[in-house]
């Protein structure tokens, strides 16, 4: 053991006793240095330590612990502080320091002979607590019909007068009745009878039905692993946890919409040789490619596609569902209380958005009408270069002749459409809101 007595001869050498320090093996005190003074002594995690005064000039200090046969050597060092790890929890250990020399050889001051002592408490392991509730049962009182009054006829025995021909009670009219059987031709005859007459009545309370419950309570917890216990208080501050519902919702990616397709239909179509221009509605074209000198002057009949009108197309909602989780409550993860929301809460909304590109149009598009020429044979004047083509006589007022070249002559005009010019923006549109307490969701 670490610590086991020293022998009898080492004990002479390291005794703290009067004798051992005037020993002529140990030598006496070579300085008088301050005695170091244990200003600390207490449990940390893994055993005891001691604090000491640092004193001016030592070289090292020499650790000393209290054992049932005295003071025993227990280390030198030239810190001001140590740790004895050889403990139990919950028993009592007394220390004291001396200097030494750094050769360990000669003890340079005094020692405190009463020493510093401390009781060891083991810090308890640090672990994840298992918490289980402490409960409480109570009897609580249930109402299954509350009390309530009504009104009890009251009757009594009388003697009521019945007729014996018709059984009618004739008591009030007992003379009246006889005599209309009597002109009736019919016997007159009565008896008495004892009955029960409602004479008034009486307010009766029927008491209250109800029985008792058990009604546990949770009123703290312990754990499970080293058994610290909580008890829980009404002012305790509740760690909440949400209480969710999850419910799926149908989100529409893109609405249903309709647009015009075109309808096509095979048809013959007239194609000049020359130019190629459609001449289906206008055959008389190849007499003017002649005349303009065409190379063909003739046309083909090819087969092309031509819009003969539109139809209507759907095209059907594109959506998908969602799970939407909705919190309904929430439930303190300490004590375990549970509150439900309900409808009447105060909602606190947070506006949910969607975004959408939208095109923003810069330019509509739009049409103008563009010149078309063709190739024809002109005459021109060569003093002046003038078009004389329907006008030879110019050449004798121009005192000139004239040559022929083939010029581009506007003979009519094409419409050109010029297509619209955009571009798409983001567009941030609330579309619902959310409560942040409750999770409700509702959408526009």
């Amino acid at each position: 053991m670490k610590k086991a007595l020293l022998s009898v001869a080492m004990a002479a050498v390291i005794s703290l006793s009067a004798t051992a320090v005037s020993s002529t093996v140990v030598g006496a005190v070579s300085s008088n240095l301050a005695t170091p003074k244990i200003t600390k002594a207490e449990s940390v995690d893994g055993g005891v330590k001691i604090s000491w005064n640092k004193s001016n000039g030592a070289e090292k200090y020499r650790v000393y612990y209290k054992g049932s046969k005295g003071w025993t050597r227990m280390v030198d060092t030239t810190s001001t502080s140590y740790i004895d790890k050889d403990v139990s929890s919950g028993k009592n250990y007394t220390y004291t320091v001396r200097c030494i020399n750094s050769s360990a050889t000669k003890f340079t001051s005094g020692y405190d002979s009463k020493g510093k002592s401390v009781k060891y408490i083991s810090a308890p392991a640090e672990h994840t607590h298992t918490w289980q509730n402490i409960t409480k049962e109570t009897q609580v009182k249930v109402v299954d019909k509350e009390a309530y009054t009504y009104e009890e006829p009251i009757y009594e025995k009388q003697g009521r007068y019945i007729c014996k021909v018709c059984g009618a009670d004739i008591t009030e009219n007992t003379t009246a009745h006889n005599k209309q059987h009597a002109l009736n031709g019919e016997p007159v005859s009565y008896k008495t009878v004892s009955v029960e007459v409602q004479v008034g009545t009486k307010t009766v309370t029927v008491p209250e039905k109800f029985h008792y419950e058990t009604k546990t309570e949770v009123v703290g917890r312990k754990c499970t692993a080293c058994g610290k216990v909580e008890m829980f208080s009404e002012e305790h501050t509740h760690t909440w946890q949400n209480i969710t519902k999850e419910t799926q919702v149908k989100v529409v990616d893109q609405k249903a919409y309709t647009y015009e397709e075109p309808i096509y239909e095979k048809q013959g179509r007239a194609i000049c040789n020359d130019c190629g221009a459609d001449i289906t509605d206008n055959l008389e074209h190849i007499f003017d490619e002649i005349e303009n000198g065409g190379k063909y002057g003739s046309y083909k009949v090819v087969t092309v596609n031509v819009q003969v009108g539109t139809k209507t197309v759907t095209v059907p909602e594109k959506s998908h569902y969602e799970t939407k989780t909705e919190v309904v409550g929430r439930k303190c993860t300490v004590c375990g209380k549970v509150e439900m929301f309900s409808e009447e809460h105060t909602h606190t909304w947070q506006n949910i958005t969607k975004e959408t590109q939208v095109k923003v149009v810069d330019q509509k598009a739009y049409t103008y009408e563009e010149p078309v020429y063709e190739k024809h044979d002109r005459t021109i004047c060569n003093r002046c270069g003038a078009d004389i083509t329907d006008n030879l006589e110019h050449i004798f007022e121009c005192n000139s002749n004239y040559h022929n070249e083939w010029r581009d002559i506007q003979v009519g005009t094409k419409t050109v459409t010029v297509p619209e010019k955009s571009h798409y923006e983001t567009k941030t549109e609330v579309v619902g809101r959310k409560c942040t307490v409750c999770g409700k969701v509702e959408y526009n």
